[in-house]
């Protein structure tokens, strides 16, 4: 995933330094082509996800270096776009537990990227709504300082366990520490 957050950081680099008007006219024409392409790398049959995937960062990167308000600019601050956008994170990280389960519980004919998508889109939905959410403005302690802490402290005694766990498991009995 590294190469997709460097590849936004070379759009960035690059929009802030080429100043081209005839450039950045051109991108702007093109970007509803663009943004209809993206869309389809999304719907493509999983046997064509590295190609997908390329693709994908690619037009994002395109779409990202135009600066226009034109069409495409306004689609994408519609309400559906901009909750998509909302819940991103939990589309996040719900696309790998479905990419990776999908082929174990689902018949060849089932194996669609369109399912995949919705089933994902179901599952961020009620994540963000039911547990992100409510987790983000939570306030237990009465501290946000305080809440960072017990959150940290959890997630690390998480770690540390699941680690101890994977070690006593897979046959070794002997803890290297």
């Amino acid at each position: 995933r590294f190469w997709e957050l460097g590849a936004g950081v070379l759009v960035y680099l690059a929009s802030t330094t080429v100043a081209s008007t005839r450039l950045n006219s051109v991108v702007a024409f093109v970007s509803p082509a663009l943004l209809a392409l993206l869309v389809m790398c999304f719907l493509a049959p999983q046997h064509y996800a590295s190609q997908s995937t390329l693709a994908a960062v690619g037009l994002t990167g395109l779409l990202l270096f135009n600066t226009h308000r034109n069409i495409t600019s306004r689609v994408l601050s519609l309400p559906p776009a901009v909750y998509i956008g909302k819940i991103s994170y939990s589309l996040y990280l719900w696309h790998w537990p479905v990419v990776a389960l999908g082929p174990l519980v689902l018949s060849p004919d089932w194996r669609i990227s369109t399912l995949y998508v919705a089933t994902m889109g179901v599952a961020a939905i009620f994540s963000h709504h039911l547990i992100e959410k409510p987790l983000r403005v939570a306030n237990w302690s009465g501290s946000k300082t305080r809440d960072i802490a017990i959150a940290f402290a959890c997630s690390f005694a998480l770690s540390v366990a699941a680690v101890l766990y994977a070690l006593l498991t897979i046959g070794n009995k002997e803890i290297p520490f």
